[in-house]
């Protein structure tokens, strides 16, 4: 570790030890320098003797190697001395205090005439017993003197080796304070070394220069000189201090207070006992109230997302919200094709045998026309066709007449077969589909053109259904198909083309928007047919499109049992077909999105993500949108339908509480879209504020979830020039109550969670703090939430130097100096010291703007029962007063004479027996009030 510090001025090298940082020093060229760690600064200079020139380097590389820009390889030193930067106008304040404090203060007034006759650094006489000695009130005992020695020059001099170091505090009320100051000894320690007449050692702030060796003090000359240099010093000494700023001072403090030893007269204990027995009260205030005029955080819209524990109407639970079916667009409408024209003559037959060959004869000749038109495709050999088969309809047409009126019934067949092809080829549908009715109907079943009369039927109907013709909302075309499908299921049922009709039909009803006229039809197929899987796929989705049209239009649940029946049906559909063929299919997506969605809705949201994401077919890793996808393996699926399967995937992680499967559905759909456009960062924010409802809502948080939601936060922090400042604000707020959820739980394991979110929520808040277009008018309640969060995370030293900057501008407000406060309890806590809690009790030592909760107690009292005393002041005074109490009782039990501890002990549950006997006993602070001296009963 490289503890060499360089002066700003003169460049003069020193090394430094643990105990010379936080104080000020001399340097022989006369500037007073500051000693600080730099690993607290973002970034500093240093100055390298190489090139003659200084190079600025980050705190953060403190101890380590860099090489700086000369192309020098240096070691970042830890410890740095810097010129003091204050506040003249808080300075000036702070003198004019402090005189004050001198002036009321006899005992503290002679001592420092004593201190400055003596023409010797400020060292504390040795006390009595009975403490008769004390040091002034505001001013920082440091008998340690620092020991700096020169490393570049003439001579390397070791400072004066100092005294023990001891914190003092006077209080004119407490007796406490004299006793715990009356055990502070402190040694005098004389220096050995030799500097050969040059000083070079650095010298404290409070302890004067580095000795030179000189003449005894009993000589007269030298001791009026002494006086002199001395009075000088001290002056130079308190015009630096009151140019340091109260951030700064706090924190030099804080530093030399994690050394110093505890007074004598006080064991204090150790962190755990302390930790169980504090308790700071009032630490859910609210900071931003009336003796501070500020405006509140700004609200930030967030998405809204459905709670998850939503219990709907039927009893199912979940915020997945089913969709209405998909309305097809009606088929476009085909053009229909020219008719031909029939040419009727009269022709005389004189037997129905001489009229079948002339009507043989005349469709032998269509017949040949059309091998000729297939050859040619000539129009003259077109035209020829189409008037040899409106003469063939007029001659057949005759045959057919007389046929029937004598009751040949094979005749009549054979005529109406090719009545039936010549009027579908002639474009006359309604005739040819009649026609080909009446063959299958009433034909001879072994004759094959019985079955092709009704397979011309068919086509007729079905290419009418193409033309819309009639009426689009009254099907009759396809139910005429149904007549033909059924008259062909019952002459012929062993024919499996009678499965691909059945499933055609559906189709066409599907397409026309009639899903329950498709279950009708797909119920035909039977169980032992090859096509009675896919058959019951679709029936299943037709049926789930029926019940999502219903519930879309009257707004009603589908009822458990009809969603039981679809299920049942779907589940033995797709296991029958995901048998039968390995391969995926468009169909098999469908029908597992809608078992998904089935369970989702039915609140087994585990069950709909096992549908889509385990094999046979593992659908979310197996489709793709986009051709140009390189894993052609993959089924092309449409965007719409991959949207509808991922929002399922993401609510039924959701509803799982898994926030990082949810998170990871967005970003899977995203990349398989091809981008994350705005849609998909609204629908991250909508998941975050899902996980930061359940996270407050539970009595014991998980680190899973915790996990969870800090990633989705860091992910959309990752890019936050991207984020508006508001949303960063909402996202401070709610970790913040999470923290406060977590916090309240007082557990161990909770306890770490809410540092951490309190911790988050306080760097989000200095980030929105510090964009530009932060709202001004929030600027301070945000500020005040900062250093409640701070001090919640445990950083409360960063805390305390918030508060001290806002203080130095308003030291008068009331909720600043209670947080004030509660910090420095709390650093007694920390780090184990009971003795720090006079300085919760009476404020920090030096020129701070801190008061303490003596003080607090003190104003608050004057203001409640002022003209402008408001409730507020009374709630903060109950506050102020208990903590004062909880404090005064933690030191005084810390006396080692029994005796004296017992007296104090005694003052202090006689001053609070006479509280509780004032107080209101419905109040809310009457408990704590009375728990308190339940304790302090109960420990004697």
């Amino acid at each position: 570790m490289n503890r060499v510090a360089t002066c700003p001025r003169c460049k003069t090298a020193y090394e430094l030890d643990e105990d010379d940082i936080g104080h000020l020093m001399e340097c022989e060229c006369g500037a007073a320098l500051f000693a600080c760690h730099t690993r607290s600064l973002d970034v500093f200079e240093i100055w390298c003797s190489d090139c003659g020139s200084a190079h600025q380097v980050p705190g953060a590389e403190a101890g380590r190697m860099i090489e700086v820009d000369c192309g020098q390889t240096v070691c970042v030193p830890s410890v740095m001395l810097r010129l003091p930067v204050g506040n003249r106008e808080l300075a000036a304040r702070a003198n004019a205090l402090w005189q004050q404090q001198r002036k009321s203060d006899p005992e503290a007034e002679a001592c420092d005439r004593q201190s400055a006759a003596s023409a010797l650094p400020i060292r504390p006489s040795t006390s009595s017993a009975d403490g008769d000695s004390y040091r002034l009130r505001g001013d920082r005992l440091r008998g340690d003197r620092l020991r700096g020695v020169r490393v570049r020059g003439d001579s390397s001099i070791e400072g004066e080796k100092g005294y023990a170091e001891a914190r003092s505090y006077v209080s004119p009320t407490s007796a406490v304070h004299s006793t715990l100051r009356s055990g502070n000894k402190l040694n005098n320690s004389p220096d050995s070394g030799d500097n050969g007449g040059k000083a070079t050692g650095l010298a404290s702030d409070f302890g004067g220069k580095a000795k030179k060796t000189g003449a005894s003090r009993r000589n007269p000359g030298s001791t009026l000189a002494g006086v002199a240099v001395a009075a000088l010093f001290i002056a130079a000494v308190v015009i630096f201090l009151l140019r340091e700023s109260p951030s700064q001072k706090r924190a030099n403090r804080s530093k030399v207070a994690r050394k110093s030893p505890t007074p004598n007269g006080i064991h204090p204990k150790s962190n755990a006992q302390l930790k169980l027995e504090m308790v700071i009260a009032g630490d859910g205030m609210d900071l931003v109230s009336e003796d501070l005029v500020v405006s509140r955080l700004p609200a930030a819209k967030v998405p809204s997302v459905p709670l998850v524990d939503n219990v709907r109407a039927d009893g199912t639970r979940g915020s997945y919200q089913l969709p209405p079916p998909t309305i097809y667009a009606l088929p476009a409408q085909k053009q229909p094709r020219e008719r031909i024209t029939v040419q009727r003559s009269k022709s005389a037959f004189f037997t129905l045998q001489s009229a079948m060959d002339a009507a043989f004869e005349q469709y032998g000749r269509v017949q040949k026309l059309k091998e000729q038109v297939d050859t040619s495709n000539s129009q003259a050999d077109v035209d020829a066709y189409q008037k040899a088969i409106g003469r063939t309809i007029g001659v057949i047409e005759q045959v057919h007449q007389l046929a029937v009126a004598k009751a040949a019934v094979k005749e009549t067949a054979t005529t109406r077969y090719l009545l039936a092809y010549l009027y579908f080829k002639a474009g006359m549908l309604p005739e040819a589909a009649v026609m080909g009715e009446a063959v299958v109907r009433w034909g001879e079943l072994d004759d094959p053109s019985t079955k092709e009369a009704g397979m011309i039927a068919l086509a007729a109907t079905q290419e009418l259904t193409d033309l819309h013709w009639g009426d689009a909302e009254d099907l009759g075309e396809l139910r005429q198909m149904e007549a033909i499908a059924k008259i062909l299921q019952r002459r012929w049922p062993a024919q499996s083309q009678n499965d691909l009709i059945w499933m055609n039909i559906g189709y066409l009803y599907e397409a026309f928007n009639q899903p329950q006229n498709a279950v009708r039809v797909y119920e035909n197929i039977l169980q032992s047919s090859e096509h009675y899987g896919n058959a019951g796929l679709a029936s299943g989705m037709a049926e789930w499109s029926v019940l999502r049209q219903r519930q879309a239009v009257t707004n009603k649940i589908i009822d458990a049992e009809a969603r039981k029946r679809v299920k049942q049906r779907l589940v033995k559909a797709l296991r029958l077909v995901e048998k039968n063929d390995s391969r995926l299919a468009i169909s098999h997506v469908e029908a597992r999105l809608a078992l998904a969605q089935m369970d989702l809705i039915a609140g087994n949201p585990e069950k709909a993500e096992q549908w889509l994401t385990l094999d046979p077919h593992a659908l979310l890793s197996s489709i793709r949108v986009r051709e140009e996808d390189k894993d052609e393996s993959k089924l092309i699926v449409v965007e719409a339908l991959a949207r509808e399967l991922y929002e399922v995937l993401f609510h039924a992680c959701n509803e799982q509480g898994d926030t990082k499967g949810a998170t990871q559905a967005m970003d899977e759909l995203a990349v398989l879209l091809g981008n994350a456009g705005e849609e998909l960062a609204t629908r991250k924010l909508s998941i975050l504020k899902a996980a930061f409802e359940n996270l407050k809502r539970t009595d014991e948080m998980q680190q899973a979830a915790f996990d969870a939601a800090r990633e989705i936060s860091s992910g959309i922090m990752s890019d936050a020039s991207m984020v508006p400042t508001a949303t960063i604000i909402w996202l401070g707020e709610s970790w913040a109550q999470v923290g406060e959820q977590a916090g309240s739980a007082g557990k161990a394991g909770q306890d770490r969670l809410a540092k951490d979110a309190a911790r988050m929520a306080a760097d989000l808040f200095d980030f929105a703090i510090k964009r530009n277009d932060f709202p001004q008018e929030s600027l301070q309640a945000a500020q005040l939430r900062r250093v409640e969060l701070l001090r919640r995370s445990g950083e409360v030293m960063r805390s305390l130097k918030q508060i001290e900057d806002m203080l130095a501008d308003e030291p008068n407000v009331f909720t600043l100096q209670i947080a004030a406060a509660q910090c420095l309890q709390q650093v007694a806590v920390e780090y184990g010291r009971s003795s720090d809690l006079l300085a919760a009790i009476d404020g920090p030592s030096g020129f701070s703007p801190i008061w303490g909760w003596g003080k607090l107690v003190t104003t608050l009292h004057t203001s409640m029962y002022s003209d402008s005393g408001t409730p507020r002041n009374a709630e903060q005074l109950a506050l102020a007063q208990y903590n004062l109490f909880w404090c005064r009782y933690q030191v005084a039990s810390q006396i080692t004479d029994t005796g004296e501890q017992t007296r104090q002990l005694g003052k202090v549950e006689q001053a609070l027996t006479r509280r509780i006997a004032t107080m209101d006993d419905r109040s809310e602070w009457y408990p704590r009030y009375k728990d308190l001296f339940d304790q302090m009963s109960s420990d004697k």
